[in-house]
């Protein structure tokens, strides 16, 4: 059985998993189970640490030259050749399910991460 888990959800899992390897200097539990703890807390500051993929376009915005009308394209029909077809259509910008998200917020974001995981 496979189980995906968003990054926050993720760091959740992490957040306890620390928790409890704090309590494990404190009380007496098991050395396997401290191992299997540490192990995971390893892999999940792993897996937090890999960049996300660039989110891709769903479609993009034209703008007619002469008219100024502007118009969303899907990817598909770029793809397939729409500005060939379409001389007189510019491509502005890309369009997006979700924003795109911003990459000094990502960094700071990961660094944070890096940083409870006792990684600099």
């Amino acid at each position: 059985m496979t189980i995906t888990l968003t990054r926050e959800e993720a760091q959740q899992v992490l957040n306890t998993v620390n928790e409890a390897l704090e309590c494990a200097k404190v009380e007496y539990i098991p050395v396997h189970l401290i191992k299997y703890w540490s192990q995971t807390a390893e892999f999940l500051c792993s897996r937090i640490a890999q960049p996300e993929p660039e989110p891709e376009p769903v479609a993009w915005l034209f703008q007619h030259e002469e008219t100024g009308l502007t118009d969303c394209i899907d990817t598909q029909q770029v793809e397939w050749g729409f500005e060939k077809n379409n001389p007189r259509w510019q491509k502005i910008a890309p369009l997006y399910t979700a924003p795109p998200p911003c990459q000094t917020c990502v960094s700071l974001a990961r660094a944070v991460m890096m940083n409870q995981c006792g990684r600099s």
